[in-house]
């Protein structure tokens, strides 16, 4: 009869079959310079005030060309009552975005500042993906690094909020993105994803070809990555001018 190993070396390793729960989106996913939560299309006129100031932001949405808040509200529609993706609205306060001196992170969280999903949802196999838009007013800040930090934890964390009690962790988080988006590449390497390879001519988007390139993170890959992310947007990693110390690279190598 074969060993536990030698089947696991043939047929791969035995996990457990519980599945969990689709992420509550009534619940907000609150840190210290964002709050994500549940969108509603009330929060359009928001949305394109902050995102309306970076034309090539657009570029990389799915299913129009957007040059006005109706084209915006059009190309939206339908998250707010899907069952597909969960949308969160990411709420900050624009001046308080990185650690200031003396630790404060500001003001209300009450300006719409971007967009974070999950989607592409097996529950039975405990895989989840991750995506987010961020206006200019949000790149490389801490706030941004922080959407990501809590989408991670809200899904791989034991006993997250999110998932109802009871309910395993996920198990994988997959991040997507157009393989000329550089932008989103460099920073899904950067948070700790694992880069897997390229879909070619995965889709065709508004007459073009589209080659989606594909990262993941696994259970087992979260642990080191959560620790580098807590300790990058920690107050001692800031100096008083509001610059990082150690970059998260760097931490991350550090721990490793």
């Amino acid at each position: 009869m074969p060993t536990k190993e030698q089947l696991e070396q043939d047929y791969g390793q035995e996990v457990s079959t519980t599945p969990t729960a689709l992420p509550d989106k009534t619940i907000p996913i609150k840190g210290n310079y964002i709050t994500l939560t549940e969108w509603t299309q009330d929060y359009i006129p928001r949305l394109w005030q902050n995102v309306r100031t970076d034309p090539t932001l657009l570029v990389y949405m799915p299913a129009r060309d957007i040059n006005t808040e109706q084209d915006l509200r059009e190309d939206l529609e339908g998250l707010q009552d899907s069952s597909d993706v969960i949308c969160y609205a990411v709420m900050a306060d624009p001046e308080h975005l990185n650690p200031q001196a003396g630790g404060s992170t500001g003001g209300e969280h009450t300006n719409v500042v971007g967009l974070a999903f999950y989607g592409n949802i097996s529950a039975k196999d405990r895989v989840i993906e991750v995506g987010a838009m961020f206006a200019p007013v949000l790149h490389r800040t801490a706030a941004s690094t922080e959407v990501h930090y809590l989408l991670l934890k809200s899904v791989l964390d034991e006993g997250s909020p999110i998932l109802s009690d009871g309910s395993p962790p996920y198990r994988r988080v997959a991040w997507k993105c157009n393989r000329l988006n550089i932008r989103s590449r460099m920073s899904a390497l950067r948070v700790g994803y694992v880069y897997e390879g390229t879909y070619r001519q995965a889709q065709i988007i508004k007459g073009r070809t589209r080659d989606d390139d594909m990262f993941s993170m696994i259970d087992k890959e979260w642990p080191i990555n959560k620790a580098a992310l807590e300790r990058w947007l920690g107050r001692h990693n800031w100096d008083g001018d509001g610059k990082q110390v150690k970059k998260l690279q760097q931490l991350r190598a550090e721990l490793e």
